[in-house]
């Protein structure tokens, strides 16, 4: 059985903790970033 996107998290180093993932879209590309922090994933 697959894990849903919303049951992710990643770790963000920077901030060292974990954090959701989203998307937004640049450039008409969808791209990931981490909810914490709104950096690229």
């Amino acid at each position: 059985m697959p894990i849903h996107i919303s049951n992710i998290l990643a770790y963000d180093s920077k901030a060292k903790k974990s954090s959701k993932v989203g998307f937004k879209v640049e450039d008409g590309k969808k791209v990931r970033i981490l909810k914490s922090s709104g950096e690229k994933y």
